[in-house]
């Protein structure tokens, strides 16, 4: 979804990012800019203009200005919260009373006891900040135990910003799932402290924004759970590979140095020695190549499956299309986006992908592909 932020330093509607250029806009003014932004975008609405309410006409007004549409839109409007949504080319409104809600989450050390979570670290100055773990809080409360348990050993890292190849295109990058072979974590940014007017979900649910991304990066690493398997296993092989390559080694090498004695001085218990540790030798080498071999396998398949995720493809098989845009450009980003959705807004997956809400409701995402 594309969540808009208008409003909300009363008693004008304008923040940094979207200015609507009059301080409490009269009906003329909101009226005559959303009949031009339907007859742009081709949409009628499904009630009378006379019965939408003013804070519901400013979302309307912002859903039909934005160059970039999405299905659905959620703003938070001084004390009314308004969501607008596409009903095929029918424009839909509601809203509710209520404010932004508080965002005090406990320490991070709460919710490592609470939630066994890995090992959390900050970088570069950053702290576990109210809002921060108030996000966190809210992703993790709404998990069920299945899936919080595919979170063990993952770290969480509080940092400044990500990398700029991880920044999806636009919106909000308040997280990141890394997984870099056997370090796995989750990296939170700046973006989840900052003050927002915005949120996502219903209207008598709301989260903020920050819990949505983060929800999103979860969504990655249950994804990610058989990948991780694979590496686990392709790391512990590789290990065992490396010790039995050295102990061969050390082995040739001695066993060269007791040839070296066999010859300068001969016996037949001499002789006995070297023939024992020669085939000694043999069979670990002998080991040693089939453990390459297995080891190749393995190789193979965490490079087939480090391109996109298994249960992402599976998932893209059983459900076609996406629920955003952004889960367009790929069968993961496809995954993480529903994955998201189905836990702040089912109502918004329902509309947007109605088979996505089965497929989770049937908990297929945790039995893996």
């Amino acid at each position: 979804m594309l969540f808009v932020t208008v409003a909300l330093a009363a008693p004008v509607y304008n923040n940094d990012e979207i200015t609507l250029g009059f301080d409490d806009p009269p009906r003329a003014a909101l009226e005559a800019g959303l009949k031009q932004g339907l007859a742009a975008h081709g949409l009628s609405l499904e009630r009378p203009l006379g019965a939408v309410s003013v804070p519901e006409l400013v979302g309307l007004f912002v859903a039909t200005s934005s160059d970039v549409r999405e299905g659905e839109i959620d703003l938070q409007l001084r004390d009314t919260r308004v969501s607008v949504w596409e009903d095929g080319r029918t424009l839909k409104v509601a809203s509710a009373p209520g404010g932004p809600s508080s965002t005090a989450g406990p320490d991070m050390a709460t919710l490592v006891e609470r939630y066994g979570l890995g090992p959390p670290s900050t970088e570069g100055g950053r702290s576990w900040e109210p809002q921060v773990t108030f996000a966190i809080e809210q992703a993790l409360g709404v998990l069920s135990d299945a899936e919080r348990a595919h979170l063990a050993g993952i770290r969480w890292v509080r940092r400044p910003r990500g990398e700029a190849r991880l920044r999806p295109p636009g919106g909000l990058h308040a997280a990141t799932y890394v997984a870099e072979g056997l370090d796995v974590r989750i990296e939170v940014y700046d973006d989840a402290a900052s003050p927002t007017t915005r949120f996502v979900g219903t209207l008598d649910r709301p989260f903020t924004p920050a819990t949505g991304v983060i929800l999103h990066e979860i969504g990655h690493a249950i994804a990610d759970s058989a990948l991780r398997e694979l590496t686990v296993g392709f790391e512990t092989q590789r290990a065992e590979h490396e010790r039995l390559r050295q102990e061969h080694e050390r082995g040739v090498d001695a066993l060269n140095a007791s040839i070296t004695r066999y010859n300068a001085r001969p016996t037949d218990a001499g002789r006995a020695a070297i023939e024992r540790e020669g085939e000694r030798i043999r069979a670990l080498g002998a080991d040693l190549d089939a453990r390459a071999h297995t080891l190749e396998t393995a190789r193979v398949a965490l490079e087939a499956s480090s391109a996109v995720s298994p249960l992402a493809l599976l998932f893209a098989r059983e459900v076609p299309g996406a629920c955003t845009s952004y889960g367009r450009t790929s069968p993961d980003e496809a995954f993480a986006e529903a994955f998201a959705l189905y836990h702040v807004d089912r109502p918004a997956l329902e509309r947007a992908q109605p088979a996505a809400v089965a497929w989770f409701a049937s908990g297929k995402h945790l039995e893996g592909p």
